[in-house]
């Protein structure tokens, strides 16, 4: 899904008159930059959103250096006690959420706030609010909205998925953007929330107001790759969740020391049971 098909629905809340927007530029290939670019302020006037930005790039760029872009062109304009949020064009935006956010992370100002996203197909399916890996056993666990209590909070959480995640703009003053030369694209989103938390920044789930994902129009996974020399190269693809370097740079930042000898055993073993045995990713909780 592109930028251009993201954008049409009605995401803008009147609260939050001044709003950016980076994308890089092989997102407008399904439309005119131009009439995108007026289409969507048309509909943010519409919606009373007085100023939209658009920070735009080039293909090189995949999702840490546009995402890094668009903070560092946020920051410029921020105020000490606003806030930045990632939110991914393949998801669908309901009225009130971004409120929910801001009212979460102004209650909790020294957190880190993510959203509980379920399937835009299937609005019943929870697809994922957060996840943490038992590093002794490499194995990656979805949370259930039963782990969290009524702040929105877990010990268990690690990891948030960026589709839909508020941090204080003091985090990225403090400790820097994404890692955008070691995980130029899937990754980023998940190390930097960990880093997160081992700075002092408490992880939260907003859950009053949910995010759907467009599941249909992610990144493949093995389902759609039909042969084996197909399925061998997800383990290298950029655009692929299975990539190994991936994970392992993720472990080898967040894994304690101890357990690295087995885990990156035990890692390449389940990236090989998701490919080829499960044929497909881990999917997140069903309720």
């Amino acid at each position: 899904m592109d930028s251009c098909s993201c954008l049409q629905q009605p995401i803008c809340d009147p609260e939050f008159p001044r709003q950016s927007l980076s994308s890089n530029i092989s997102e407008f290939e399904s439309c005119s930059k131009r009439q995108w670019i007026d289409g969507w302020h048309a509909r943010s006037h519409s919606a009373g959103i007085s100023v939209v930005d658009l920070v735009s790039g080039d293909p090189s760029w995949w999702w840490t250096k546009a995402t890094n872009e668009g903070v560092k062109y946020a920051l410029s304009r921020a105020a000490t006690d606003d806030h930045v949020m990632t939110l991914n064009n393949d998801v669908v935006v309901p009225p009130g959420y971004l409120a929910e956010m801001v009212s979460a992370l102004e209650k909790y100002p020294r957190s880190v706030v993510g959203s509980a996203i379920y399937d835009a197909a299937n609005p019943s399916r929870l697809v994922q609010c957060g996840s943490y890996i038992d590093w002794l056993t490499m194995k990656y666990h979805f949370l259930s909205l039963d782990d969290f209590d009524q702040d929105g909070f877990s010990p268990k959480l690690d990891f948030l998925c960026g589709k839909g995640v508020l941090y204080p703009a003091t985090v990225f003053r403090k400790h820097g953007l994404f890692p955008e030369e070691m995980l130029p694209h899937y990754g980023a989103d998940q190390d930097y929330v960990a880093s997160c938390k081992k700075w002092g920044y408490a992880l939260r789930v907003q859950t009053a107001v949910p995010l759907y994902s467009r599941e249909d129009i992610t990144a493949p996974g093995s389902r759609e790759v039909r042969t084996i020399g197909g399925k061998l190269k997800l383990f290298f693809s950029r655009k692929s969740k299975v990539n190994v370097r991936v994970h392992l740079r993720i472990m080898l930042r967040h894994c304690p020391t101890r357990y690295w000898p087995t885990s990156a055993v035990l890692l390449t073993v389940r990236l090989l049971g998701h490919v080829f045995v499960k044929n497909g990713l881990q999917r997140g909780p069903r309720e």
